[in-house]
């Protein structure tokens, strides 16, 4: 068989005597119909295949964004919410049996634990307040870097003459002490 044209294929063959010699050459033409339709068929097919590996892409882009970068994105928005008002007892809810309901459910836990460690710290410094308070000794905290007074205990404040809440908002403590004559006294 040989192609003559892109629509037409030719076909010989040598019909033999008794004998096995060629007498007569049988020539076959047919259009090449099948070709041109399976092309065509080929074409329409990759063209179909590249259009449902799209739709398919397309609704795989659609399911991550709505079951997992959404909550993602919602969870990040609680957390940024947290960190932006800086009250950890505020929790996050983000519901789900899910790898980001764990993550959610996790990050809840570590956040009522900094509530309660916050809670601690808190009533810590109040009971050092009330034991620095209770020392008949002044006692001023001064910033090391700024020299700006801190604080300073209610014997402190009595011995400079003023109360202790007020004393916060004063000079720095070089122009504290230096106007009253009372390092004697003070720890």
């Amino acid at each position: 068989a040989q192609a003559i044209d892109n629509k037409t294929v030719v076909g010989y063959t040598f019909l033999r005597d008794v004998s096995g010699e060629p007498v007569v050459t049988l020539e076959a033409t047919r259009s090449r119909e099948l070709l041109a339709n399976g092309i065509v068929l080929w074409k329409q097919n990759t063209l179909f295949m590249v259009l449902l590996g799209c739709v398919f892409v397309g609704i795989l882009i659609a399911l991550l964004y709505l079951l997992v970068l959404r909550r993602i994105s919602r969870l990040t928005d609680q957390v940024n919410e947290v960190a932006e008002t800086g009250f950890p007892s505020r929790l996050v809810s983000l519901p789900g049996d899910d790898e980001v309901g764990h993550l959610a459910s996790r990050i809840n836990t570590m956040l009522e634990i900094l509530e309660r460690y916050r809670l601690i710290q808190k009533e810590n410094e109040r009971y050092l307040k009330e034991l620095v308070d209770s020392i008949n000794c002044g006692i001023a905290v001064v910033d090391a870097e700024d020299r700006k007074l801190v604080d300073i205990n209610l014997a402190g404040a009595a011995m400079l003459g003023y109360e202790a809440g007020e004393m916060t908002s004063k000079l720095d403590h070089a122009a504290i002490f230096q106007h009253h004559d009372v390092h004697v006294g003070f720890c």
